[in-house]
């Protein structure tokens, strides 16, 4: 269904009932058409209830406390949207803390949660029949400034694009500098042996499963191991006590860890698996972070008969349902989805260290070495906020900590960073009494107390991208022309903006190009209609953050869309080899397709474009276009799309040496 539809449909819903007025259609007209270019919008259909968009389930909840302890100091802002006027001061940072989570004492009283949850839909069927809720998922985006250091290998070579150094991703290809790992069709990896131009497949790792058919998602490479992170949905024995075991079918996240001493033959070291689709992961040190939204089957009070229906409600972890005192329940019950996460050490790949789960869902994740930071993002009258869970972590065991709400919404994980025990968070705020968006700047201690703020920044516009390097951040707002702030977090307490350069366009990318430049990817606009022009790479100079400019620009007409816009990870970008690779779809007269292209930049000369290579011309397989990947090792830059691996000579002007093409 387009925006448009989308807009109709409300509107022809909306005509019966009373909607605030910062939420009737007309005014959510700018919400939901390319706002954010970073958010997927999915609608479906909740028993005809607007509940999230409209505000019926309100209050603010947040996930904080001393889980580890099992003190139940869950704390959140003691607020409520419906029933008084919220201001921006009352919306962000820590007024009045009260309970907002307590520990499950028994199964039991998850299902009078989730019972409780039901009765609130049922009094929201009665007032909003037949209305569809609009919900919008943000992912994570952009892109990499700290690297860690290189997988064991003999080769200088380019590594996943990363968001935080020492915290690796998962991603569908991976390098060690002497052999590829790519996962093919979603169900196998190919060990691909690479030497320069020479590439030949020594080994095939197949996913051996009899529950059920698992898509591989993402894999991790270190120290000569292989971790595979699967999704399936699969039937299987579940048990419920000594005697009693029941056929269950549902999604369940695995991951497979292989010893890769003899490539040929890798050898499978252990499984974890835990219930739920897919969300996320990192690998700190030795152990993997693992995090699943799970949707348990509630049926309602009335249809529940047996002792054991708790089962069919409850995510399994290993073998074993998740057990009370690792389950949170939110005081005020927003939906029945569960966020889980557990960790694994890779020296014991087929034990859980630890669990948790909070019956409440999660629309994204920034992980730092030290601490999870969980948002979710919450729809009221006034607007809307987002809560902020802070999750310490350490050698796999998982402690909540705290928890703060600031008004607006998150772009995506990179207006988050953690610098010197605080929380420095950039948000987008549509507000009740104001038709137009602004946004804030706000400041968190360790304890997530809201310590500094800056408020009504670029009114009616939206932040697009942001980069954050030590007292240091950067950011862009969008509308027509494409502000970028600089903002000085030396004194934490008074957080400062220091410049404000206005151009054309705007970047969904930002990335630091050695220590006084700033790369900016995204598109050129014109500046009256906003219509994009093409492909746009900026420099920016920030040797100086009082007066930031704009150096060098070049525009790539023709260009439709990019991976890295919404993908991090799509993007290879490294200033040490001097490498700004990405894959584009264009479009030229009747034709279109996909390629990858590989920039330079010179202070002189600007951006050059080194490579242009059409690896699916006329090609519409989106998933071919999404996964390709650029990875260069020494002198050769490999370009992995479409199950074929094409190989480029750096040093002789990106020609074309070799190809590993499946049959």
């Amino acid at each position: 269904m387009n925006d448009e539809k989308i807009l109709d449909k409300i509107k022809q819903s909306a005509n019966s009932s009373e909607v605030p007025e910062s939420l009737k259609p007309e005014n959510i007209t700018d919400k939901l058409i390319d706002k954010s270019p970073k958010a997927h919008r999915r609608i479906y259909q909740v028993g005809g209830v607007i509940a999230a968009a409209l505000g019926l389930v309100v209050g603010i909840s947040a996930m904080t406390g001393n889980l580890g302890n099992f003190n139940n100091r869950l704390k959140l802002i003691e607020a409520t949207m419906e029933s008084a006027a919220v201001t921006d001061e009352s919306r962000a940072g820590t007024a009045e803390f009260a309970e907002v989570f307590k520990q499950a004492g028994s199964y039991e009283d998850i299902l009078s949660t989730m019972d409780e949850y039901e009765q609130t839909m049922q009094e929201a069927y009665q007032r909003y029949d037949g209305i569809e809720v609009i919900e919008e998922v943000a992912e994570s985006e952009s892109g990499t400034f700290d690297m860690p250091a290189n997988e064991a290998g003999s080769s200088d070579h380019s590594t996943t694009n990363l968001q935080v150094e020492g915290v690796d991703e998962g991603d569908v290809v991976k390098t060690d500098g002497d052999y590829l790992y790519v996962i093919s069709n979603n169900r196998t990896i190919r060990i691909i042996k690479l030497d320069g131009a020479k590439m030949s497949e020594v080994a095939t790792v197949r996913i051996d499963n009899e529950a059920g058919e698992e898509s591989i998602m993402e894999i991790y490479l270190a120290n000569n191991k292989l971790n595979v992170i699967t999704q399936g949905y699969g039937n299987g024995l579940r048990k419920v006590d000594d005697e009693t075991y029941y056929m269950d079918y549902r999604a369940t996240t695995s991951v497979y860890t292989y010893d890769l001493s003899k490539k040929e033959t890798p050898k499978l070291l252990g499984k974890v698996s835990q219930d739920g689709d897919y969300n996320s992961s990192r690998k700190i040190g030795d152990y993997v972070y693992l995090f699943t939204s799970f949707y348990p089957r509630y049926m309602g009070s009335l249809a529940r008969g047996g002792d054991n229906d708790y089962v069919d409600m409850v995510p399994y972890v290993g073998e074993e349902m998740i057990e009370p005192a690792n389950i949170y329940l939110p005081i005020q019950p927003r939906n029945c989805s569960y966020m889980v996460i557990s960790s694994m050490n890779l020296d014991n790949p087929d034990k859980i260290v630890d669990k948790k789960a909070i019956l409440q869902d999660a629309s994204d994740f920034y992980v730092t070495t030290q601490n999870i930071y969980v948002r979710s993002q919450q729809w009221g009258h006034n607007g809307s906020n987002t809560a902020i869970a802070k999750f310490s972590f350490q050698d796999g065991k998982i402690t909540g900590e705290s928890a703060g709400v600031v008004a607006g919404d998150i772009t995506d994980t990179f207006s988050i960073n953690e610098y010197n025990d605080t929380l420095r968070v950039l948000t987008t705020v549509w507000s009740g009494t104001s038709p137009e968006p602004e946004n804030h700047v706000t400041v968190f201690d360790d304890k997530m107390n809201m310590i500094g703020k800056i408020a009504g920044l670029a009114k009616g516009e939206t932040i697009y991208s942001a980069r954050f390097m030590g007292e240091l951040g950067y950011f862009v707002t969008y509308r027509n022309v494409d502000p970028l702030f600089a903002v000085d977090f030396s004194n934490p307490h008074q957080p400062e903006i220091l410049s404000e350069l206005k151009i054309t366009g705007f970047s969904e990318y930002l990335h630091f190009y050695g220590a006084d430049r700033l790369l900016g990817i995204g598109w050129e606009t014109d500046p009256k209609t906003g219509e994009r022009e093409g492909l746009k790479l900026s420099m920016f100079d920030i040797s100086n953050p009082r007066n930031v400019t704009e150096i060098n620009k070049t525009v790539v007409q023709k260009v439709g869309s990019f991976p890295g816009e919404y993908d991090y990870k799509a993007l290879t970008v490294s200033p040490e080899r001097n490498v700004i690779g990405l894959a584009t779809y264009w479009w030229q007269d009747v034709s279109s397709g996909y390629n990858y292209m590989v920039f330079s930049y010179d202070e002189d000369k600007g951006f050059e474009n080194r490579l242009a290579y059409a690896f699916a011309p006329d090609s519409s397989n989106a998933w071919e276009y999404e996964k390709s990947r650029g990875i260069y090792v020494d002198d050769i830059f490999y370009v992995i799309a479409k199950d074929n691996v094409f190989a480029f000579d750096m040093q002789n002007n990106y020609q074309k040496v070799g190809e590993l093409l499946t049959s």
